[in-house]
């Protein structure tokens, strides 16, 4: 009977654990009749007037667009349609009709719905022939850990676009690049500055080699930016709260500065050091941030990986306990 009881023990568990898996997983499935033509769509450029040459559309939301004849309802000729950034792509290869007018339709809204954007062909522009120029902040620090003088060092660095660029904020993504690291594309309808690190030593001096770019879909750059090095004196940054980037006085510095010298942060790394004493080293592991007396746990311990079964957690357990019943007999 105690054999039937471990095997119950043993099984009651794992159907517990696998329905309680299968429930989470099947309710992430959204019902087959569910529409998601009611929730928001973002498009760009926004409803009107457009360039016979637009290159893109972008459509941020759900559901597939099309463009398609204002007059005819039939999809364009010469369009592709891609995934983002910064979401769907509606690229156009071929130049639309001057004087026509063009829908953007969603395909999870029913016919005849009204369409998410609205447009009219004008008369093509000049494409751009450069993006613009980099212009680098100043340098900036902050202490990354209280009460160790380390710092992390950085700038921001802006776009300002060319002025042929204005009529085509909304065909282009840009990015900026160094060596050793790329930011990622974003707007340049409204978002032209992105931060970089800057790798600095104090008593040091540090150069960065920027280069900007601009594409109408992801990958290589259509348009792009002069270089520009950029020089820092480590010695020069503005230290920072870490948190709002409000320069800190020099009293404020003089105190993280002597927190340094007298309230060092605790060392994690210390905590698997085992502790000792009269009986021995504890099989606890000895953590100096969790003591525990030696030998409180027959030397058991469930520790799933971050993509473990809950399963194995379980089955996990059930040997602690056996385990430590097997102990327990034994000193008796």
């Amino acid at each position: 009977m105690r054999g039937l009881g471990l095997l119950s023990f043993l099984v009651v568990p794992s159907v517990v654990v696998g329905i309680a898996s299968s429930v989470r997983a099947e309710s992430a499935v959204f019902p087959l009749d569910a529409s998601t033509c009611g929730l928001p769509l973002e498009v760009m450029p926004v409803a009107g007037e457009i360039p016979a040459n637009l290159p893109r559309i972008v459509v941020i939301g759900t559901g597939y667009p099309r463009l398609v004849s204002h007059t005819t309802g039939a999809d364009v000729a010469g369009t592709a349609i891609l995934a983002g950034p910064p979401g769907m792509l509606i690229q156009l290869t071929e130049p639309l009709v001057v004087g026509e007018t063009y829908d953007v339709v969603r395909d999870d809204c029913p016919a005849g719905s009204p369409p998410a954007a609205t447009y009219t062909a004008v008369e093509a522009r000049p494409l751009p022939t450069t993006l613009g120029t980099l212009a680098v902040g100043e340098l900036r620090s902050y202490y990354t850990v209280p009460g160790r003088r380390e710092r992390y060092y950085f700038t921001e660095v802006t776009l300002t676009p060319d002025a042929s660029m204005e009529p085509w904020l909304d065909a282009y993504d840009w990015w900026a690049e160094t060596d050793a690291h790329m930011a990622a594309q974003r707007s340049l309808r409204t978002d032209l500055t992105v931060q970089f690190d800057v790798p600095c030593v104090a008593g040091g001096t540090a150069t960065l080699d920027l280069v900007g770019h601009a594409a109408v879909i992801p990958g290589p750059a259509d348009l792009s930016t002069p270089e520009l090095a950029a020089s820092f004196t480590c010695d020069d940054d503005v230290i920072v709260d870490a948190t709002t980037g409000r320069p800190l006085t020099p009293e404020e510095i003089a105190a993280l500065e002597a927190l340094a010298n007298t309230d060092a942060p605790v060392d994690l790394s210390d905590a698997g050091v085992a502790a000792t004493d009269a009986s021995g080293p504890s099989i606890d592991g000895g953590s100096a941030m969790m003591p525990t007396d030696p030998d409180t746990n027959g030397n058991c311990s469930a520790s799933p990986s971050r993509g473990g079964s809950p399963l194995w957690l379980a089955l996990s357990m059930i040997g602690c306990v056996i385990t430590r019943r097997r102990v327990l007999r034994e000193r008796r």
